[in-house]
């Protein structure tokens, strides 16, 4: 079977669009209809924890600008591109396309309990159940997942380095959102995490 890679270069803006308009737009209007919020904290904490939020969120923005150049402008990314077989690629896209729907699932298991960003007086309870009985966070091992898949569907200098900052701003924010898990629920989540390890 022979693959179009002209219809491969549309399907990372494809996927990531999907996922903004599922995960993130459809995830924060259920919240708001369910639970009376959007579920966003973001830009509340000390100047240093601002700037990482802002990262958390220009990294996304890269991503996405460097779909919309392949899906452009494939030529553009010529110069910092890598070879990759179009098998290879297509099944970058199946991976990352699962990722992205395990994600949502890993979002609706947190019920009130999900935001983006850390709101430090908010306690509505430890979730343990579904994803989190195996992974502490299996939405951010699920992003990596899907992430890597994007730099396997499109592999190009600029995806590693994207993909390397997300998972150092990853490594940031779990360590800041497992302080504020500790100093909320205690012995609970001291006991979750002897239980379940931070990814898998």
């Amino acid at each position: 079977m022979r693959i179009n890679i002209n219809i491969l270069r549309f399907a990372p803006l494809l996927l990531l669009g999907l996922f903004g308009a599922v995960a993130l737009l459809g995830r924060m209007l259920l919240q708001l209809r369910q639970h009376g919020s959007l579920g966003l904290s973001l830009f509340r904490g000390s100047r240093r924890e601002r700037g990482m939020e802002a990262a958390a969120v220009l990294l996304p923005l890269g991503f996405v600008a460097l779909a919309w150049l392949a899906a452009l402008a494939p030529g553009q990314l010529r110069l910092w591109s890598f070879a990759a077989r179009p098998e290879a690629r297509l099944a970058g896209a199946g991976w990352m396309a699962a990722a992205l729907a395990a994600i949502f699932v890993a979002q609706l298991q947190m019920g009130a309990s999900w935001r983006i960003g850390i709101d430090s007086t908010a306690r509505p309870g430890l979730v343990t159940h579904g994803l989190y009985r195996f992974s502490r966070n299996p939405i951010y091992a699920l992003l990596l997942a899907a992430l890597a898949g994007f730099v396997v569907l499109l592999p190009t200098w600029p995806s590693l380095l994207l993909f390397a900052g997300t998972l150092a701003t990853l490594r940031v924010q779990i360590s800041r959102e497992e302080a504020y898990l500790l100093a909320t629920y205690g012995d609970e989540f001291r006991a979750y995490r002897r239980r379940v390890r931070r990814f898998f």
